[in-house]
């Protein structure tokens, strides 16, 4: 030992070895903001400068990948978003934002604020793969967050719960996209009573709202311009609503460059948050002996309830008995996304950036909104069925006098949740075949007939399925998917890719600290005109996905046989089935067009009588369905 040798100091070793000492300690611990960095830095001015936060991009980019989930940027965007100098500035924004979350007074940020924070953490989940869940729920306590906004907004009117689109529809996909099972069972009773009555206006008066990422008319999008002429372009483009029944759309800074992109619909995010907790009160209320069937039906009352489902067969009757109760009320018909990725993620993702002008074809960022065999399959949810005098009331009321809030005419016994069953098969027209024809015009505007033509006849074979196309006269195969198959024609299924369209010095950035980060923590663009974005997309091979099924026997006695015909929207991936009753016989049963998108594991959207005209607001309601282990 050299005992004459001074003692070594922090501040003499060189800067590499400081900075590396630097991420050790900003990446101590995962959750929260790298605080523990701050203590370094205040240790002394020339530990301070030689880290030098404001330009050491590779500090904070490493910084960034050690906290926050990076894999889907890497994935969706061309690498020019995810430079050393973008992610440093991503990190910065995420913190400022983490830090007003976990304070939990959006008061004291304005709506401006809070919106661009909901919007920061919808794209966090979105990319989702670990650290990101950490940081919002276990962290920044986003859960307590969300409620003290709705509180906000009813305290103060800083904006109206119902009528705002946007802040209400980041609440809600934030809410279900945070949430699993467990989180339900444990939630506040009183808290899943008063979100339930938030969401109901949602779901009852949900031609009000935003859906679908483009009306539900057309199958065929884009629309031409000069055929159907857009609206007028809005005052301020970076945030807009071209209807009351369209997303918002709004443009955000996201590492460090604009993206343009959509609220996801508000209505889908409401049913799948009012069918998780509708299950979840049940499942608590049963094992209590306070709800379902049981609890409703006294003991040794006589009744088809009390059969089993051979008798009721050997009796010839048709309806429910207890063991089919039994498999809807303890079933799970709808999923919570708990520990959801990235990928799981990814349609819905393409869809926001994608697909939120009709009238364009979504640019470089356009990428799947529906993998091939997604709709195949058994499917087993609820679909929410209003009262239809009610539901008609509620119609007139607003015809008379619109200055009332739908709110305050819906009540809470206005909707009743019934059984949906559904076995879906998926067939594919090839690309070197003629696809059948859009109904009604060259848009596919007869949405009542599932966008199919009006005389078209199908008939089922084992392994395709043939058409009869009214139009041109003539006989169409489609090939059949089997689920879970790969059958040799998708071998090329489409893919997103980003390029970029030329080579960048990315020392350029690393050497040039100016404008780093604001003082609020806002991130600046880092673009040029120089630069553009593209996407490249290899052939599917199909052209047109047509959907056929049916309610299979063990449920059609229970619950009404049904057959289901329709189409996939290529645009947005949007499905369409038209339901018809088996049995002539039972036109009681009534027709319905189902639409709606397919999330994960759950199918949700809406249903619709067909003898109300489009142009009307008909009878309708939501559908909630997931897929059917059983």
């Amino acid at each position: 030992m050299d005992i004459g040798r001074p003692p070594l100091r922090l501040d003499t070793l060189c800067d590499d070895v400081l900075t590396r000492i630097a991420y050790h300690v900003s990446t101590s611990t995962v959750a929260g903001p790298p605080t523990d960095l701050l203590s370094l830095l205040l240790t002394s001015k020339s530990i301070h400068n030689k880290i030098s936060i404001p330009g050491n991009w590779k500090l904070l980019a490493d910084t960034f990948r050690a906290k926050f989930d990076g894999e889907a940027v890497q994935g969706r965007f061309a690498e020019r978003w995810s430079t050393d100098r973008c992610l440093g500035k991503e990190l910065v924004k995420r913190c400022y934002m983490l830090k007003r979350i976990r304070r939990g007074h959006p008061e004291l940020d304005g709506l401006q604020q809070v919106s661009e924070d909901l919007w920061t953490a919808l794209l966090m989940m979105l990319e989702c793969d670990e650290y990101n869940r950490v940081q919002l729920v276990q962290w920044a306590g986003i859960y307590q967050y969300l409620w003290q906004v709705i509180l906000w907004s009813f305290a103060t009117r800083s904006f109206d719960w119902f009528s705002n689109s946007e802040i209400p529809s980041l609440v809600v996909w934030l809410f279900w996209m945070t949430m699993d099972r467990d989180d339900l069972m444990r939630e506040d009773p009183q808290h899943r009573l008063e979100m339930q009555k938030l969401l109901q206006p949602f779901i009852v008066a949900s031609y009000k709202y935003p859906a679908f990422h483009a009306t539900d008319y057309h199958q065929l999008l884009p629309l031409c311009p000069h055929e159907m002429p857009p609206p007028s372009p809005p005052a301020d483009s970076t945030s807009y609503q071209t209807a009351p029944n369209r997303p918002h759309v709004r443009t955000i800074t996201h590492y460090s460059h604009p993206l343009t992109i959509a609220c996801p619909p508000l209505t889908a995010g409401a049913l799948l948050c009012s069918a998780a907790r509708s299950e979840v009160n049940r499942a608590i209320e049963t094992a209590a002996g306070t709800g379902g069937w049981r609890a409703l039906h006294p003991p040794g009352e006589p009744g088809q309830f009390g059969m089993t489902r051979a008798a009721r067969d050997a009796a010839g009757q048709d309806g429910a008995t207890f063991e089919d109760i039994d498999d809807y009320e303890r079933g799970i018909n709808v999923r919570c996304p708990g520990r959801s990725t990235s990928n799981d993620w990814d349609e819905l993702w393409y869809r926001l950036v994608g697909c939120w002008d009709p009238w364009d074809n979504g640019g470089a960022l356009r990428g799947m909104v529906y993998a091939f065999g997604q709709a195949a399959g058994a499917w087993r949810g609820m679909e929410f069925v209003p009262s239809q005098a009610r539901y008609l009331g509620l119609l007139v009321h607003e015809a008379r006098d619109p200055r009332v809030p739908m709110h305050r005419l819906v009540r809470e016994d206005t909707v009743v949740r019934k059984p949906l069953y559904v076995t879906l098969k998926e067939h594919h027209c090839l690309a070197h075949e003629d696809a059948l024809d859009y109904g009604d015009d060259e848009w596919g505007n007869d949405l009542l007939n599932a966008w199919l033509p009006r005389g078209t006849v199908l008939r089922e074979n084992e392994d395709h399925l043939e058409i009869y196309d009214p139009v041109y006269d003539r006989t169409i195969r489609y090939e059949t998917l089997a689920p879970g198959s790969s059958s040799a024609y998708l071998a090329k299924s489409a893919k997103q890719t980003s390029t970029r369209m030329e080579e960048e010095d990315e020392s350029e950035y690393e050497s040039d600290p100016a404008g780093a980060v604001g003082e609020d923590g806002e991130a600046s663009y880092i673009d040029s005109e120089e630069w553009e974005d593209t996407v490249t997309h290899s052939a599917s091979n199909v052209c047109d996905i047509i959907l056929t099924g049916k309610t299979e026997r063990v449920h059609g006695i229970a619950w009404g046989h049904f057959t289901y015909v329709g189409r996939v929207r290529p645009w947005d991936g949007l499905v369409c089935l038209l339901r018809r009753p088996a049995d002539p016989s039972q036109a009681r049963l009534g027709n319905a067009v189902f639409r709606g998108y397919i999330q994960g594991d759950n199918f949700v959207g809406h249903w619709r009588d067909v003898n109300t005209p489009l142009g009307l607001v008909g009878y309708e309601c939501g559908f909630v369905m997931t897929r059917d282990e059983s």
